[in-house]
């Protein structure tokens, strides 16, 4: 309800447009009815036919993770996935689910979300549901940190008796001691492609509705070096 009042309020100031990172499709239609261009960042509508979406890779983001732990001598890797009912949760997941496949690896999640105050909770039912895990795909940085906070808790050792991987690529996880192994996004790239699409439509000038950039993985402390 807050995205909706505040895009009402751009409206009324006749703003040339508005870039939009929401957790939900649940208003999609009502966007719909705002005049002004709208550009979706990390997230896709697809019923919102008239925005422009920039994200990442996400299914290229869930296979790295995964290929990364794997690399790294997982084989009980548990996915922390995000939110299905959005793009970027669904992708990565599927990402997972790819590389599972290609390995033999049996797939294991439990649902999530991108909120730091779940990942504690999501940690608890990982360690319950899959007691010999041995690597974890948190949804992003921010449960990730979130997660570590929970499996020290526990006594568990990060990553010698847990390897854990993020998304995002936020600078939260270079503060963490260990420093977070992490899929990053270029954050800052895909926020100036945003307003270019906003510029460009309002200009009129013809551009693509849709970007998607690549993922890079960042080696950080909480997973081992590759064997």
């Amino acid at each position: 309800e807050k995205e909706l009042e505040n895009m009402q309020m751009l409206a009324q100031l006749q703003a040339d447009g508005v870039i939009l990172m929401t957790n939900t499709g649940k208003y999609s239609q009502m966007y719909e009815k705002f005049s002004m261009p709208v550009v979706f960042v990390d997230r896709r509508l697809e019923e919102m036919e008239r925005a422009g979406i920039v994200e990442a890779d996400h299914y290229a983001g869930g296979k790295l993770a995964a290929e990364h732990l794997i690399a790294c001598g997982c084989r009980k890797i548990t996915c922390i996935r995000g939110p299905q009912e959005l793009s970027s949760g669904r992708k990565r997941y599927e990402g997972y689910c790819e590389v599972c496949r290609q390995h033999g690896i049996g797939e294991r999640f439990v649902d999530g979300s991108y909120h730091y105050e779940d990942g504690g909770r999501a940690a608890e039912e990982v360690l319950r549901r899959y007691p010999d895990t041995d690597g974890i795909i948190a949804g992003n940085d921010m449960t990730a940190v979130s997660v570590y906070k929970m499996l020290r808790k526990k006594g568990y050792r990060v990553p010698e008796d847990i390897q854990l991987i993020g998304f995002d690529g936020v600078k939260l996880g270079r503060f963490l001691t260990p420093e977070l192994t992490t899929v990053a996004q270029p954050i800052a790239e895909m926020g100036k492609c945003a307003v270019q699409m906003i510029l460009k439509t309002v200009q009129q000038v013809a551009h693509e509705s849709e970007k998607r950039f690549p993922v890079t993985l960042i080696q950080g402390e909480t997973t081992k070096s590759k064997r």
